[in-house]
């Protein structure tokens, strides 16, 4: 996949017209847009999002994106920590801020959509 072979996000208004895109992956399916961010640095994964129309991800959407891949990232790496661990304190600092990231990427849409 592109997105983690390069370690950057991609914004795809047209799976058909881009080639990044395995379109024999998706022909099957609804999608005909998207958009996706790495996960972690090197990037170990990707999540994205899909539209069934023609659509081009906003700024507002890919750092919703981002704030998603960084709370996976974080949550990923809490599956391997154990509640005495030293880090498991940071660790949870920081998923709280992450979600806290998400909720707030998540309201502005909501905000924007009125």
């Amino acid at each position: 996949m592109w997105v983690i072979s390069h370690d950057q996000p991609a914004i795809i208004p047209d799976i058909y017209n881009d080639a990044r895109v395995l379109v024999s992956a998706y022909r099957s399916t609804f999608v005909r847009s998207m958009a996706m961010v790495p996960v972690g640095k090197p990037s170990i994964a990707a999540i994205g999002a899909y539209w069934a129309q023609p659509h081009t991800a906003t700024p507002s959407k890919m750092d919703t994106l981002a704030a998603i891949a960084d709370s996976a990232l974080i949550e990923t790496a809490d599956l391997h920590a154990t509640a005495g661990h030293p880090r498991h304190e940071r660790r949870s600092r920081r998923r709280r801020e992450s979600s806290r990231r998400v909720e707030g990427a998540i309201a502005h849409e909501r905000d924007v959509k009125g």
